[in-house]
């Protein structure tokens, strides 16, 4: 039997369907919300009870600090902006190296489901990036500069020596 299930057996019982109502499930997305709300039905057909509330940890901080959350959309300019200033600040020249909006959304998409799931991990994000960057630094730069060069000659740039110089 799968957790929410139980969890819809649990809540479900008679000792506890009276107080049902009184019940918020929050959850870290939508879609296991509908999961628990269709097992809880299912289990409500021949009981009548009102059905407990179901919300998203992002609209739970959202009503409690009173606050609408941002789309995704509105996230993914947000990023962008940031991201084209962070390169430009750093050295004007750079602005040519800037990804075109279409370009990043892929990346941003990716930046900003990584950002939510550290987030709702309480993962320390600097202990987390600090470690990718020496996961990086230790796997990117295995190939003398010889083969590097060879690479480039025979296919161009690529992500094998794109980034490792």
């Amino acid at each position: 039997m799968k957790f929410l299930q139980q969890i819809a057996d649990y809540y479900t019982s008679p000792q506890r369907i009276a107080s049902l109502q009184d019940i918020t499930f929050v959850f870290p997305n939508k879609r296991s919300a509908m999961f628990l709300k269709l097992y809880i039905q299912q289990r409500l057909r021949t009981e009548y009870s009102l059905m407990p509330r179901f919300t998203t940890f992002a609209r739970l901080a959202s009503d409690a600090v009173r606050m609408p959350e941002a789309s995704h959309n509105e996230l993914l300019f947000m990023l962008y902006r940031t991201y084209t200033s962070v390169l430009t600040a750093a050295d004007p020249e750079r602005k040519e190296q800037v990804r075109d909006f279409d370009r990043f959304i892929f990346w941003g998409d990716m930046i900003l489901g990584d950002f939510d799931e550290i987030d709702r991990s309480l993962a320390d994000p600097h202990k987390l990036y600090s470690n990718l960057r020496a996961v990086h630094e230790i796997a990117s730069d295995y190939l003398t500069d010889e083969q590097k060069d060879l690479i480039r000659r025979i296919w161009g740039e690529t992500n094998l020596t794109e980034h490792v110089d």
